[in-house]
């Protein structure tokens, strides 16, 4: 099953892939307002979510908090502009 959500990912990462974000309050420009720390804790929180979910053999709602981790690396990398901290 681990390999399916490889593949898929990586078919996804090959198109011209526009982010739909779930956060949009964040990618409005909230999530610049968080410290670093605070972006890192909420990232830290979809991956774990991400692997219980897998634990749990919930591949679809473990999936959807992968991405969601995805997204939130994006807005990091987006609203930080202070590359050395990355």
């Amino acid at each position: 099953m681990m390999k399916k959500f490889v593949k898929k990912l990586l078919k996804l990462l090959k198109k011209d892939y526009k982010m739909n974000y779930q956060h949009k309050d964040l990618a409005d420009g909230r999530w610049a307002e968080l410290s670093f720390c605070e972006q890192m804790a909420n990232i830290g929180s979809e991956v774990e979510r991400a692997l219980k979910w897998k634990e749990k053999g919930n591949l679809e709602y473990g999936e959807k908090a992968f991405f969601r981790a995805l997204e939130l690396f994006d807005l990091t990398i987006k609203f930080n502009t202070n590359q050395s901290r990355i």
